[in-house]
C-alpha cells in the first residue's frame, strides 16, 4: 500500500503545488520512508516530456536510515531499465535533504533520450550489491545459532568457568564450523568495508563475531567461558541482517531537466529556516496540534479521543499520529459520507479522567482500558449503550468473554475493541531433536518438562492464575458480584499449581523471552499472541523453526479439553456529557463493525509492518487479517474458549491482591491457603466499602 507521508523538519519540503511546508498543519508532502523499504516494493510516476531530447533525471531525497551505508533503487523508464547502472542506484546517508542528478562515478550526469509525450518512471526497492552478502551472513547466523544450542545442551546457560566440558569431542565438527564461518565473515567484512569506505558502525557486528570465532579456534574451551558473549554477538549479527534488509528512502520530488539547467537546491535560506522554526514554536501552543485532520465543517459533529497510552499497553504496540491518521482517513472516506456526521479526532495521552472532571472531555473515547468503563459508570460519567437501537447487533459481534468487563448493574458501558490473549510458542527444531511434541493438556506439559530441563533448556510462562482458576471451575466473584472467591478450593489449587512452577520446577519469574527464544535457550513459553508478529519481523533466522499453538488445557471426563483462559481488552465508551448521543452511538456502531476493524487493521499493518498487526476483539475480524491458516485456526479456537473477568466497584484491588499472594509464596515461601485467605478478606473489605460509598446493597 502506498501510504501518504510527511516531513515537518524542513521549510523547503514541497507540497504538490510547489509551495513550502506549513508551520501549523501537517502537509502530506513526501513519499516512501519506512513504508517503502521491502525488496520488490515500487512506486511509479507519469511525467510529461515537452519535446524530444536528452534529459537528466534526479530527485530530492533523504536517506537517514542507514548510517555509514546507502540504500538502493532499481529505476525503470517505460517498463525497462535503460542501462546497467540504473539496476542499483545508491542513495547515500545524510540526515538532511539532498538533491541528486543520476550520474556515473566521475559525476557526469546520465543523458537519457526521451521522446515528446508521457513516460512512466518507476523506482523499485532492491538490495543491490548487498544481496549475496546478506544471504551468506544469514546462513552463518543460522549455523552459529545451531552451534550455540548444541553447546547449551552440554554446558547449560551458565557454565562453570573451572569445568572442562570437552566441547571439541562432544560437538561434531566444532572446529570446522568455527573456521568456515570465520572465513565467510572475514570475506563479507572486507567486501562491505570496501563499499562503505571503511569499517565502522555498519560493520561492527560482523567484525566482533569473526574476531570471537578466531579466539574460539585457538582454544575451544574458551567457548564455555564466553558463552553469554557468544549469544549476544550472534543476536547482534542477526539483528544486523534484519536491519540491512530494510532499504528505506524518503522522497520529496523527482525532476527531469535539460542538461544545461542547474540542479535545484534541496534547502531554503537562513532567514526562511529561522522564520519557519519560530512559527512552528508558536503553533505548538495551539489546540490544533492535537487534532488529526479537519473537523468536517458544519452539521452534526462529535469529538472522539484516541488514547495512545492505553492502546500501547493493551495492544503491545505503540499508537501515535500514524494510527490516528489512518482512522481519520477512514472516517472521512466511510463514516461521514454514510451518516453526514463529522468527527473531530484528537490524539491524547491518559487525560480522560481529568478532562471529564473539568467538563472538557470528548463525546467518545477509544482504546479505553478494560477497568475504566465500570470505574466511570459507577460515578455516572458514562452513557448506558444498551438503550440504543441496534445494541443487540453490536453485542453479537463479540464473544461473552469480551463483553463481560463492561456490564454494570444491568447496563453496558463499553464496546470491545482489542482483545489480547496467550498462546503457546515452541521451537519445532528442538522439539524434533528431543523427540517430543507440543503439549495439548497440562499432564502432557508436565511430562515433557523433565526432558527439556535435563538438556539444560528452559520453559517460561506468563501469568497463569486466571487460566488455571477457570479450568478448575473457579470464578473471581460470586454471582451477585458482591464478594471475591479467591479463598475457594478452586482458587487455592490454581495458585498452588501456578506458584509450583517457580518454587519446584525452577521457572524464572522474569525473562527476556524474545532474545532467549531466538537463541534457543527457551524452547517453550506461554506468551501474548502478538509476540508472533515480532518474531516473524525481527528474527528471520529462525523462520520455520518455531510455531504457535493453543495453550494446554484440562482434560475432562468426557474426553474434551477445557482451554479456558483470560484476556486483556480495550473498549469504546460514550461519555454521559456527550452533546449528540445519537450521533455518538452511530459512530460507535460503525467503529464496531467487522469490516471497519478489518480495514483499520490491514491499513495499520501496511503502514507500520507486520509487527504492528491489530488484535481485534471482533469475532469476524481475525480471519480478515493476513494470518497463515494454521495459526488462524489455533487463534480462533483459543479466542472462542476465553472467559471474561467482571469489573466491579473495588475490583482494582483484586489484581494487586493476586500479585501480592504470588510474591508472598514464591519469594517468602508462605502458605498458599493462608495468603489467599488474607488477600481475599482485604478484597472483600474494599468491595464492601466501595459499594457502600456508591449506595449499592
Amino acid at each position: 500500500m502506498l501510504y501518504p507521508t510527511y516531513d515537518r523538519s524542513n521549510v523547503a519540503t514541497q507540497g504538490s503545488d510547489g509551495s513550502n511546508n506549513s508551520a501549523s498543519t501537517i502537509r502530506i508532502n513526501t513519499a516512501g520512508g519506512e513504508m517503502w523499504k521491502q525488496t520488490g516494493q515500487w512506486m511509479s510516476w507519469s511525467m510529461e516530456v515537452p519535446e524530444d531530447g536528452y534529459y537528466n533525471l534526479g530527485m530530492k531525497y533523504r536517506q537517514r536510515f542507514k548510517d555509514g551505508l546507502f540504500t538502493s533503487r532499481k529505476i525503470y523508464i517505460d517498463g525497462e531499465v535503460p542501462f546497467e547502472a540504473l539496476n542499483g542506484v545508491k542513495f547515500i546517508y545524510d540526515d538532511e535533504w539532498q538533491t541528486m542528478t543520476l550520474a556515473d562515478d566521475s559525476g557526469e550526469a546520465y543523458r537519457i533520450w526521451l521522446s515528446k509525450g508521457t513516460h512512466e518512471i518507476r523506482m523499485e526497492v532492491t538490495m543491490g550489491i548487498f544481496a549475496d552478502s546478506l544471504k551468506n551472513i544469514n546462513g552463518c547466523v543460522q549455523e552459529l545459532n545451531d552451534l550455540y544450542l548444541q553447546i547449551v545442551m552440554i554446558t547449560g546457560t551458565s557454565p562453570d568457568a573451572y569445568t572442562d566440558y570437552f566441547l571439541k569431542e562432544k560437538v561434531e565438527g566444532l572446529e570446522e564450523i568455527l573456521s568456515r564461518n570465520r572465513e565467510l565473515l572475514q570475506k563479507e567484512l572486507e567486501f562491505i568495508a570496501s563499499v562503505a569506505g571503511g569499517r565502522g558502525s555498519a560493520t561492527s557486528a560482523i567484525d566482533t563475531m569473526q574476531v570471537q570465532l578466531g579466539l574460539f579456534l585457538k582454544d575451544t574451551e574458551e567457548i564455555s567461558k564466553r558463552l553469554s558473549s557468544m549469544k549476544n554477538n550472534i543476536s547482534a549479527l542477526g539483528t544486523w541482517v534484519v536491519d540491512m534488509q530494510d532499504q528505506a528512502l524518503q522522497l520529496d520530488y523527482l525532476y527531469l531537466k535539460s542538461p544545461d539547467v542547474k540542479t535545484p537546491k534541496p534547502g531554503a535560506g537562513f532567514f526562511a529556516r529561522l522564520g519557519y522554526q519560530i512559527s512552528r514554536f508558536f503553533a505548538s501552543f495551539s489546540e490544533q496540534n492535537q487534532q488529526v485532520g479537519a473537523d468536517g465543517g458544519e452539521g452534526r459533529k462529535i469529538t472522539v479521543w484516541l488514547n495512545s497510552t492505553v492502546n500501547a499497553a493493551a495492544n503491545g504496540t505503540s499508537a501515535g499520529r500514524d494510527q490516528a491518521q489512518v482512522l481519520k482517513d477512514m472516517i472521512d472516506e466511510m463514516f461521514t459520507p454514510e451518516t453526514g456526521i463529522s468527527v473531530e479526532l484528537m490524539l491524547v495521552q491518559g487525560s480522560l479522567i481529568e478532562a471529564t472532571l473539568a467538563g472538557t472531555g470528548p463525546d467518545v473515547a477509544l482504546f479505553t482500558a478494560e477497568d475504566q468503563p465500570v470505574n466511570f459508570a459507577i460515578r455516572g460519567a458514562l452513557q448506558d449503550l444498551s438503550v440504543f437501537d441496534g445494541w443487540e447487533d453490536v453485542a453479537g459481534r463479540f464473544y461473552d468473554s469480551a463483553m463481560a468487563p463492561f456490564e454494570y448493574e444491568g447496563g453496558w458501558y463499553g464496546v470491545p475493541e482489542t482483545q489480547l490473549f496467550n498462546m503457546l510458542f515452541y521451537r519445532t527444531d528442538v522439539f524434533e531433536e528431543l523427540g517430543i511434541k507440543p503439549p495439548t493438556t497440562w499432564d502432557e506439559f508436565y511430562n515433557i518438562l523433565p526432558v527439556i530441563q535435563r538438556n539444560n533448556l528452559q520453559v517460561t510462562t506468563q501469568d497463569l492464575f486466571a487460566t488455571l482458576l477457570f479450568q478448575n471451575g473457579g470464578e473471581y466473584y460470586n454471582d451477585s458480584h458482591t464478594a471475591a472467591l479467591l479463598d475457594s478450593p478452586e482458587a487455592v489449587d490454581a495458585m498452588q499449581t501456578y506458584t509450583n512452577l517457580y518454587t519446584q520446577y525452577g521457572f524464572e519469574v522474569k525473562t527476556d523471552f524474545y532474545s532467549r527464544f531466538r537463541s534457543g535457550e527457551v524452547v517453550m513459553s506461554i506468551q501474548p499472541y502478538n509476540m508472533y508478529n515480532q518474531l516473524v519481523a525481527a528474527a528471520p533466522e529462525i523462520n520455520d523453526r518455531w510455531d504457535m499453538v493453543s495453550i494446554p488445557g484440562t482434560l475432562r471426563e468426557d474426553g474434551t479439553i477445557d482451554r479456558s483462559a483470560s484476556s486483556v481488552l480495550t473498549a469504546t465508551i460514550m461519555l454521559a456529557s456527550a452533546k449528540d448521543k445519537q450521533a455518538s452511538w452511530e459512530f460507535i456502531e460503525w467503529w464496531s463493525r467487522d469490516d471497519v476493524k478489518a480495514r483499520y487493521g490491514t491499513q495499520i499493518e501496511a503502514l507500520l509492518g507486520g509487527s504492528a498487526r491489530f488484535t481485534p476483539a471482533n469475532i469476524g475480524t481475525l480471519s480478515a487479517l493476513p494470518w497463515p491458516k494454521a495459526q488462524l485456526d489455533n487463534l480462533t479456537e483459543a479466542m472462542a474458549a476465553l472467559k471474561g473477568i467482571p469489573q466491579i466497584p473495588g475490583s482494582y484491588y483484586t489484581g494487586r491482591a493476586i500479585t501480592n499472594a504470588f510474591r508472598s509464596v514464591v519469594y517468602n515461601s508462605e502458605t498458599v491457603r493462608r495468603v489467599l485467605m488474607e488477600q481475599n478478606e482485604m478484597i472483600n473489605y474494599e468491595i464492601t466499602r466501595k459499594r457502600g460509598e456508591f449506595g449499592l446493597d
